[in-house]
């Protein structure tokens, strides 16, 4: 039953995301740029929808809970167990990482054998990656999980600029 609630929880997260990705532009008047252009909430490539990415780290002695979703434009939103929610850009190369996280853990000629999603002892410290229309499952690339480490660190990373207004 956990690992179905999980799942849940994801798919109406990555929901809320493309709905409210979809939603909003920045402000026009004086100073301003102009009409922002907004990049889509997701992107299809050729096997299908590739963007949000949601990672979720779980387990371990302190009890993690947290969540770092990746959009198709680079920005990112940080949901860390405890603190405050935050977003910033990556860097180009960051957004490699991910980019090369996500095709091999999502290539479709990729068949791997069932992993449990759940801690399968109370000290273990799990990375989940949630591609759109996939279940979530293990993350397989550690250069990724490694990433996601140093973002979900207080201290943020020079890998990632923060975003005016904290949520991306």
């Amino acid at each position: 039953m956990p690992d179905q609630r999980f799942a849940r929880h994801v798919v109406l997260e990555i929901v809320g995301v493309l709905f409210l990705g979809a939603c909003g532009a920045a402000p026009v008047g004086p100073g301003s740029p102009g009409p922002a252009t907004r990049t889509p909430a997701t992107v299809t490539a050729a096997g299908g929808t590739a963007y949000p990415i949601v990672v979720s780290r779980m387990g371990g002695v302190a009890g993690f809970r947290d969540r770092v979703t990746f959009l198709a434009d680079g920005s990112v939103r940080i949901e860390p167990t405890r603190g405050t929610l935050r977003g910033c850009r990556l860097t180009a190369a960051a957004a490699e990482v991910v980019e090369a996280g996500r095709i091999a853990q999502g290539h479709p000629d990729r068949s791997l054998p069932a992993q449990p999603t759940d801690p399968t002892h109370p000290d273990e410290l799990v990375l989940l990656i949630a591609l759109p229309g996939r279940d979530p499952s293990r993350l397989l690339d550690p250069v990724l999980g490694a990433l996601v480490d140093r973002l979900l660190d207080p201290a943020g990373t020079p890998e990632c600029t923060a975003v005016p207004g904290g949520t991306g």
